[in-house]
């Protein structure tokens, strides 16, 4: 089987890898184009900005020698940023990234995730959704050894303490001579009581057959306990995706608010120069609310992607535990064990555990006709038992008594409810076929637009790479354009837009590549902790069902030291 592993980071050689940074001078005013992963502008730099900017304005115009100067030097630097961006789009995607574990332990209290695999082994060991979904899986192993019952005799020891008191009495004719006189007279005759005893056995009953209820029995549980543990797969799959999800969300939604800030700020400093130019007669009004519209676009633009993120840390929070740090690793694509969308989709449909879990519960109900067919079906069971009784009443009587029994019982009619029971089990069981059915069309739509998503993201990143460089450099363009005077400012304000537009349409790409890599995983049966060889102690999902299932007795939790409980 092959094992799952990471592609190497596709979001540029260092995450703070800055994708466009120019500035020109305008005729007096600042232009800076945005950076894809750089830091945001701090409060010093934007001041220091401000000052050139100031410096700029009262500048006289430059000479011609001066703009040709000008223009050599935004030509060279348009051609660095070009050659920094080709180095980009060179990175490969199928090179193996080995992610360095943590020195913590995930289920360490202290623990904070500082990569994507971090995240969910965190989420494997704490997530309460898994925690439940294997206490759910403990209580189902039980029906093995409720099944298996049947074929155990069942001991009883009844005792009856008991306490006699009352009184008797009876008379009778008698004749006799008294004084040489004879005659017949009635006696009557009084006693009172009180006996203290009990009556005590033992009652050993042995079922021989049930109609084939406990063999069917046991055939069901089985199949019960093998759909719950799919059930267990398919959760624990679901809580890794929704880990991986939102680990990508927050990163690419901090870049995203990092590319929106970086965007604002550049803006608000054309427009305070455009303003400038405005006053000094250089620009209309028309440029200044121009300029102004963007701005306000802009600011809007970096609202709403902090309201995402905080959405994306909120969700983080729920599914991993703790709250997400601000230096997260850059999340990369599975190395998936399928080439082509029909290996996806064919792996999908045999592997899903969604599906699994349907075929196991069509054969559970499948039993459970059987089951229901034992009510009719004649039984036969075999009563062993020993009784000894003292003082049962007046006159302290004693009994000792041993016995066997071998009974038959034959079903004649029970009011019907027996057969109403028959012929639901039968309509329970067709729908579970159909339900396989349903689960496979699922996970073959699953496995297809996940494949299509990820090809298609993978696709799109070389392009959006293009397109962020081109615009960089045509940014650069109608920056030496407007210097000769034949660019407006609104062209300026477009172009940066663009620029800002293309940067997003990359970063999104970056993260659908990253999350449809997982779903694949996911729709194929591939995105457990054991294919993805998470550094934590694996939960056995059969430990308790070994150590219930031949329990005669007993009621302690014979799981509570294992790990992820």
């Amino acid at each position: 089987m092959k094992k799952l592993g990471y592609y190497r980071e596709i979001y540029g050689k260092s995450r703070r890898f800055t994708l466009s940074l120019s500035i020109s001078f305008l005729g007096g005013s600042l232009f800076l184009g945005s950076s894809l992963f750089a830091a945001p502008l701090d409060n010093q730099k934007i001041s220091g900005l401000r000052n050139v900017a100031q410096l700029a304005q009262n500048a006289p115009p430059p000479k011609a020698s001066k703009v040709a100067k000008i223009h050599k030097t935004s030509a060279r630097a348009a051609q660095t940023v070009e050659e920094e961006i080709s180095q980009v789009e060179k990175t490969t995607l199928i090179e193996s990234h080995k992610i360095t574990p943590a020195n913590l332990r995930a289920d360490d209290p202290d623990f904070v995730p500082h990569n994507i695999q971090q995240a969910m082994e965190t989420a494997y060991l704490t997530n309460p959704q898994l925690r439940e979904a294997r206490a759910q899986l403990r209580a189902v192993d039980e029906a093995m050894p409720t099944a298996m019952s049947g074929w155990h005799p069942t001991i009883s020891a009844p005792i009856n303490l008991t306490y006699y008191q009352g009184s008797s009495g009876y008379k009778f004719s008698q004749s006799g001579t008294v004084d040489g006189i004879t005659g017949t007279g009635t006696v009557q005759t009084n006693h009172n009581y009180a006996t203290p005893g009990y009556n005590a056995g033992v009652v050993i009953s042995e079922p021989l057959f049930q109609g084939g209820k406990t063999v069917n029995s046991i055939k069901m549980a089985e199949n019960q306990i093998r759909a719950e543990r799919a059930h267990l797969i398919s959760t624990e799959q679901q809580v890794l995706m929704q880990a991986a999800s939102a680990y990508v969300a927050v990163v690419s939604d901090q870049q995203l608010y990092n590319v929106a800030l970086t965007n604002e700020k550049v803006l608000r400093e054309q427009t305070k120069s455009v303003y400038t130019r405005f006053r000094l007669g250089g620009l209309s009004r028309t440029d200044v609310a121009q300029s102004q519209g963007y701005l306000a676009t802009a600011t809007s633009a970096r609202q709403q992607a902090w309201g995402n993120l905080e959405a994306a840390r909120a969700t983080y929070r729920q599914v991993i535990g703790i709250s997400p740090t601000f230096d997260l690793e850059a999340p990369q694509p599975l190395v998936l064990p399928v080439k082509t969308r029909q290996e996806a989709v064919t792996l999908a449909i045999k592997n899903n555990p969604n599906v699994i879990q349907a075929q196991f519960t069509e054969a559970e109900q499948k039993n459970n006709i059987s089951v229901q067919w034992a009510t009719i079906l004649p039984k036969v069971s075999a009563n062993v038992g020993y009784s000894d009784s003292v003082n049962q009443g007046y006159g302290g009587s004693t009994s000792e008594n041993e016995y066997a029994t071998l009974g038959f019982q034959f079903p004649i009619y029970q009011g019907g409810q027996e057969y109403s029971a028959v012929r639901r089990a039968k309509q329970v069981a067709q729908g579970a076929f159909h339900e396989i059915n349903v689960q496979r069309r699922t996970a073959l739509q699953l496995a297809a637009s996940s494949w299509d998503q990820y090809q298609a993201a993978q696709d799109s990143i070389s392009s959006n790479r293009t397109a962020v460089a081109s615009y960089v450099v045509a940014l650069a363009g109608v920056e030496r354009q407007a210097l000769l005077g034949s660019a407006s400012t609104l062209s300026m304000l477009q172009q940066q837009q663009m620029l800002f537009s293309a940067q997003q349409t990359l970063i999104r790409s970056l993260a659908s590549a990253v999350t449809n890599s997982y779903a694949v995983a996911t729709a194929i049966g591939r995105l457990t902790a054991k294919d993805l060889k998470l550094a934590v102690p694996l939960y056995d999902e059969t430990d308790y069902y070994k150590k219930v299932k031949w329990l005669p007795f007993g009621v302690s939790d014979f799981s509570k030291n294992q790990p992820g409980r």
